[in-house]
């Protein structure tokens, strides 16, 4: 930690100029002061207060030199300026006003004073001006610090986050001793001399070298490795003198692991929204990081979201902290204004000129209105053909007005994203029942479920990984008695065992048909209608490729599911011929869908489909398509108006087969999207054909009194029912159990 207690810091009453200290005995009472004052950009109230803040910045624009430098080289009063200036690059200001209380952290000070930025618009190097938003990152990165956290930092485009970490990264590298200061990214560029951050490092060292009187030598001095040291001699001998802090640069290409090693006191992960492997990067760094439970050292991540698929780190250390991340509490999380905790962001709404008043204040409410005008004149241009939809979602992600729009999906997506996130969403919240499990087999060779310490594997999965098995994610176990014809299966297969090398994974998805029930009772005959859902799904590898082919048959086996195997690759199929497990696979003749087009006709095999052509694009694509957004079931009024509608991608219980749905594209490796969109297009032509599975049963009501009033049930009976019915009790809901049935 840079901060030692107890801290003594430095304080101005502006109301009478006089200058005095304020007392932090330890990190817990700076911590509190600290947190009392945050609030967000829009809420400070900053006044001429401010004036104070960068008044050496002033200073300079009209002196073109600092005042301290108007004392003669080696003077007392020469000295005593600079160190008084030094002091608040290391412990910051506090300045207080009619009975407000500003709290300048050490390095905002520094920037605000001591370092110049590239100004676009201005086309010039100027001192950075006072904004709301900088102070307030300011004050929760010192908060994180004291409270032992790391930084996840997602911010709308052109907020200058770069230049004030960096600024942040002199500043320990300036005034402290034996700081360990690295700068990586995932790639090169984003860190070199051209237009990197070590272009930035250099313009804010040279400035500061030729401009006040804190001059530091560097020895090595070269692009990504400095050390702040000089050679001297003493008692006639060479060394090397200084505060031997460093700074070095490491890019994350070829590995997410280069450079991390040792003991860290900041690490700046530059462009953290292209940077899919960050999350390895930071697994690596932690423990150096670490004495005991203590943090030593602090990670810090910042960017603009660019593709989705290369933010995935960034998006899960915003959406969730966990304890490792510093976060706060946000009505920025969605356009409804849904409050949440996360990570720290910036929306477009924050410090977006012209909407800035004189003192750095965000006028929130103008930049509002701005914001929804230019989308309103986007919209028109996508009507008049002059704009594509996609246009216009990027320009929203780039612009974001909330956490939800920045990691929106910008193409024109197949699937119907606002649904699917929704039920993503209801799986992480631990709404949607489900269990990760492991299968083996018994003394007596029979296949049981058992509890499995491995996770589900994410999508994508890294080549490299080492442990490929994954789990089950199971949302109903299989009964005890297994009837035929209620279970049925999809794999997608792989064509080798252990590979460092190959995307593919084995994906095996099993799904339960609809059952219709005949229920008789003395009172009449009722009926019943068991909805289809998705009960299993596996996807993985053993390193022995027969590992994994009975692993999958163990599945079939435990449910009794007969399964619709990708041919491609024909290993499973023949493993399964070779144990007399045929009984398990559908015959070609039988997939109803590939005679529905003519597919596969020409293919000379037994079972299953061959992926061939745009068989999976053109033609199975459309049936998974439409098994998520068909509506499956409704929730009415007393007065028959619908109030709310149950879709079918309510029956998957797999995050990442609905991440997969997110992220589709033609050239993606989608293997559990494969095995779903052929489950669906077989059971959606099998009902069509043959039917729904019928049930009949007979209630002895002399043995079961109580019974007489059995409601039909639904499997999602008790989804979006009890809030909106305790929010609303004049509502009597009524369910559509029927809708579906032909």
């Amino acid at each position: 930690m840079i901060y030692k207690f107890p801290l003594k810091v430095p304080t101005f009453d502006h109301e009478t100029s006089i200058w005095s200290e304020t007392v932090f005995e330890k990190r817990e009472d700076f911590l509190h002061f600290v947190e009392s004052i945050i609030k967000e950009p829009g809420e400070y109230e900053f006044d001429e207060t401010v004036s104070e803040w960068n008044k050496h910045a002033t200073y300079f624009n009209i002196h073109k030199s600092y005042e301290g430098r108007k004392y003669p080289e080696l003077t007392r009063d020469r000295k005593k300026w600079w160190n008084t200036e030094k002091n608040k690059c290391r412990k910051g200001v506090i300045y207080k006003n009619k009975g407000k209380v500003f709290y300048v952290t050490r390095f905002y000070y520094d920037w605000l004073n001591f370092m110049k930025i590239y100004d676009k618009v201005v086309a010039d190097f100027v001192f950075p001006k006072i904004w709301d938003t900088h102070y307030d990152l300011a004050l929760c990165v010192v908060a994180a610090e004291l409270c032992y956290k790391n930084i996840p930092l997602l911010k709308k485009r052109q907020m200058g986050a770069s230049l004030f970490f960096l600024g942040l990264i002199i500043n320990a590298f300036w005034f402290e001793r034996g700081a360990v200061l690295k700068l990586g990214a995932s790639l090169g560029a984003f860190l070199g001399m051209e237009d990197g951050c070590w272009k930035t490092l250099d313009f804010y060292r040279s400035f500061r070298n030729e401009h006040t009187d804190w001059y530091r030598e560097c020895n090595p001095d070269k692009v990504g490795n400095w050390i702040q040291q000089r050679e001297a001699v003493q008692n006639g001998k060479k060394t090397n003198v200084g505060r031997k802090s460093s700074i070095k640069a490491a890019s994350f290409e070829k590995s997410p692991t280069n450079g991390v090693g040792g003991p860290t006191t900041y690490m700046f992960h530059e462009e953290g929204g292209i940077a899919p492997k960050a999350d390895t990067t930071f697994g690596y760094m932690d423990p150096a990081m670490r004495v005991g439970q203590i943090r030593t050292g602090m990670f810090i991540i910042s960017g603009s979201v660019g593709e989705l698929s290369q933010c995935k780190p960034l998006e899960k250390w915003i959406r969730k902290p966990g304890s490792d991340f510093y976060s706060r509490r946000t009505k920025y999380y969605d356009e409804k204004g849904t409050e949440g905790i996360c990570g720290l962001f910036i929306p477009e709404q924050w410090s977006m000129p012209p909407f800035i008043d004189e003192f750095g204040n965000s006028l929130v409410e103008l930049a509002i209105e701005a914001i929804l005008q230019e989308r309103e004149e986007l919209r028109e241009q996508v009507k008049r053909g002059e704009k594509s939809e996609e246009d216009y979602r990027l320009h929203v992600s780039q612009h974001p007005m909330n956490i939800k729009e920045a990691f929106a999906w910008r193409e024109e997506s197949k699937f119907p994203i606002h649904i699917v996130e929704k039920q993503k969403q209801r799986i992480e919240d631990g709404e949607v029942f489900v269990e990760h499990l492991d299968i083996e087999r018994d003394a007596n060779g029979k296949p049981v479920l058992k509890p499995c310490y491995r996770s589900p594997l994410k999508f994508p999965t890294e080549k490299t990984l080492p442990d490929k098995r994954g789990c089950l994610i199971v949302s109903e176990r299989p009964p005890e008695i297994i009837q035929p014809n209620v279970y049925f299966a999809s794999i997608d297969p792989v064509g080798e065992g252990k590979s460092t090398t190959s995307e593919s994974l084995f994906s095996v998805i099993i799904a339960k048909m609809p059952i219709e029930k005949e229920i008789h009772t003395e009172n009449g005959v009722k009926f019943e209608l068991d909805q289809s859902k998705i009960v299993c799904t596996w996807t993985g590898r053993f390193d022995d490729i027969n590992d994994t082919h009975e692993y999958a048959s163990m599945l079939l086996e435990i449910y009794g599911a007969r399964a619709v195997v990708e041919s491609n690759v024909s290993l499973f199929i023949n493993f399964m011929i070779l144990k007399k497990r045929q009984k398990y696979l559908i015959a070609k003749d039988e997939l109803i869908f590939l005679k529905e087009w003519g597919g596969n006709s020409n293919a000379h095999y037994e079972y299953g489909w061959k992926n061939t052509g745009r068989i999976f694009k053109d033609h199975l694509m459309s049936y998974g398509i439409e098994s998520v957004k068909e509506v499956i079931n409704e929730d009415f009024t007393k007065e028959g108006k619908s109030v709310k509608k149950h879709y079918g991608v309510e029956r998957i219980p797999d995050v990442w087969l609905l991440e997969e749905m997110l992220q589709y594209r033609e050239d993606l490796n989608v293997d559990r999207l494969v095995s779903y969109c052929a489950l669906m297009a077989y059971l959606k032509l099998r009902i069509a054909n043959y039917g729904y599975k019928k049930v009949k049963e007979v209630v002895n009501l002399e043995n079961n009194k109580n019974l007489y009033n059995l409601n039909i049930r639904s499997p999602f009976k008790n989804i979006g029912k009890s809030n909106f019915k305790n929010e609303n009790p004049k509502y009597n809901f009524k369910r559509t159990t029927f809708k579906n049935l032909r």
